[in-house]
């Protein structure tokens, strides 16, 4: 079953191209609020509900309301853990940017509340990784899931989601993506720049426009939940941010995942039905793809296990630590020995045959 007509159209208000209009019908009433609930769609419903791009009854339009006046709360509670996340990282002298959810908010959406968001995410700069988790965990952030192998997270992983008391999140990043693409992109480049966003009195350091484009294209193609929202994120930076677009495909050239960057780019315009031109989209249409990095791609998109995403990396790491990476996904972690196991003696050649005296 296809998206929701209304959710489509909702996923695209306020861009500079029409997604059209839609009517409501009373039936879809659980399925528009349940998508509005699950890819964060509220604000941007909201609005497309009262220009009258969707068409609802006044119950309907009551609901959607509701829907995002819960999320403008979630969200505000969450923007709430900046600040004191951003003095905890300060303090340990890690440098790091915030990404995604607030950051996108606030930088590239004319109000921040048309862009809810349920957690905080961080890129941590390359080889800070331990210090920058020490430092949580000394304040009560929990990791939910322990590191597959010692030193894992620094040299393969793509980071790690901690929990406070009350279960709210934050989302470390070591790299934007798991697996083949986010091995293939070096974090360091994307230090390179900084944009600065002052919340809670706080200055915070935020990925720059470019690097923001690129992390909304990693997210949108390779992403856990590959919805309306990612998508809408990606039109958001080329059409209204004008993000540079020409620095993102170059840095993606250089790093060989230009075929991260035109999927999420052709998918935008499929996704949400955009009837406008764009130096960005005729790039990406144009791109060829190799079948390596098609099958890999392919793997996110239907949304496969970790594991199958994680070893789309392998033929990138062969003679490089391919075994190592194996042997930390193969093996539970809490059950694993330090290294992979030192392959079986050679058997002892047999002893020569006695010899008799006479």
């Amino acid at each position: 079953m296809g998206e929701l007509p209304a959710l489509v159209v909702a996923a695209g208000w306020g861009l500079p191209t029409s997604t059209g209009s839609a009517v409501v019908d009373d039936s879809d009433r659980d399925r528009l609020l349940h998508g509005a609930r699950r890819d964060r769609l509220g604000g941007l419903l909201a609005q497309a509900v009262a220009d009258g791009s969707v068409v609802a009854s006044t119950d309907l339009v009551a609901a959607v309301t509701t829907t995002w006046h819960e999320q403008l709360v979630a969200s505000v509670t969450v923007e709430c853990l900046v600040p004191p996340v951003a003095d905890l990282l300060h303090d340990a002298g890690v440098d790091w940017r915030l990404t995604k959810g607030p950051a996108l908010a606030h930088l590239d959406y004319p109000d921040p509340a048309l862009r809810p968001f349920g957690d905080v995410d961080v890129l941590v700069r390359p080889g800070q990784w331990q210090v920058a988790l020490d430092a949580l965990a000394d304040s009560g952030w929990v990791r939910g899931s322990p590191e597959l192998a010692p030193g894992f997270d620094e040299r393969f992983g793509k980071g790690a989601t901690l929990t406070n008391g009350v279960g709210l999140e934050v989302d470390a990043h070591r790299r934007l993506a798991a697996g083949r693409f986010g091995l293939r992109l070096d974090s360091e480049a994307l230090f390179a720049d900084v944009e600065w966003l002052e919340l809670g009195g706080r200055k915070v350091p935020c990925l720059g426009a470019r690097d923001r484009l690129l992390h909304a294209c990693f997210h949108a193609s390779l992403g856990g939940a590959r919805r309306l929202r990612a998508f809408r994120d990606v039109a958001q930076l080329l059409l209204v941010t004008e993000a540079d677009w020409e620095g993102a495909v170059t840095a993606a050239e250089g790093a060989s995942v230009q075929a991260v960057v035109a999927s999420a780019v052709v998918e935008t315009w499929r996704r949400l039905g955009l009837a406008i031109d764009h130096p960005a989209h005729d790039w990406a249409r144009g791109v060829r793809v190799g079948p390596l990095d098609r099958r890999a791609l392919r793997i996110f998109q239907e949304e496969r296990s970790y594991a199958r995403q994680a070893l789309t990396a392998v033929p990138d790491l062969l003679g490089r630590g391919a075994g190592r990476y194996l042997w930390a996904l193969a093996v539970k972690p809490g059950h694993r020995a330090a290294a992979p196991p030192a392959p079986p003696a050679p058997p002892a050649p047999p002893a020569p045959p006695a010899t008799t005296h006479r």
